[in-house]
């Protein structure tokens, strides 16, 4: 009796088994188009260029899955009040006061735009709003499906620059010959390299 007891569980335990293994199989085949991981964290620290000395501040980016959502996060003092386009350009240098950036990060050759149009620059990040007189303070959040934080993807920004300008981005609507290019969005006042951080830094959604 207590042998076919035993045996009846052994059986039980098996089928068990077999079910969580499909189950997995399953998980796996559907979800294949994100894995998980430890979460990737860049930051880049801004700074004005010559002629606007007073501008600072951070932002910071987290991916939590691979081919995933890009949280982009920070603050920024010292902007003139108003909105101010923000953009990842080609090249991480900030020499000739953020010019040596380059243009717009934009692999696929795509028309400026806004950062929920389906055609954009990759690096296009819409606009950052600074408020306040005299002490301006503009906070930054948003989801970005775009951008990446994969070394091996041909969408990462790593190593790239983020540029500040001067006026709001009009995201490709416009009627200046810029508008499709740049968002006339003005000169480089702000900028800074995106740069890992460490796994063990805190990260905040």
């Amino acid at each position: 009796m207590a042998t076919t007891r035993r045996g009846s569980v052994m059986w039980h335990c098996l089928f068990l088994l077999v079910i969580a293994t499909v189950c997995l199989g399953q998980i796996d085949f559907f979800d294949n188009r994100y894995s998980f991981q430890r979460p990737v964290s860049a930051v880049v620290d801004i700074k004005g260029t010559s002629k606007y000395p007073g501008i600072s501040g951070q932002i910071h980016f987290t991916q939590t899955t691979v081919g995933g959502p890009v949280i982009v996060r920070g603050t920024i003092f010292g902007l003139t009040p108003g909105l101010h386009g923000l953009h990842i350009h080609q090249f991480g240098s900030l020499a000739d006061d953020c010019n040596a950036a380059g243009p717009h990060f934009n692999p696929f050759n795509k028309d400026h735009g806004g950062v929920s149009d389906e055609s954009r620059h990759v690096g296009d990040l819409g606009n950052i709003d600074a408020i306040g007189d005299y002490h301006t303070q503009a906070d930054l959040f948003l989801f970005d499906h775009l951008i990446s934080l994969s070394q091996k993807s041909e969408r990462s920004i790593l190593h790239r620059a983020v540029v500040i300008h001067e006026r709001a981005d009009d995201l490709g609507l416009g009627y200046h010959p810029d508008s499709k290019k740049t968002g006339n969005s003005g000169s480089r006042v702000a900028c800074g390299i995106i740069t890992l951080a460490s796994s063990l830094s805190p990260y905040h959604y």
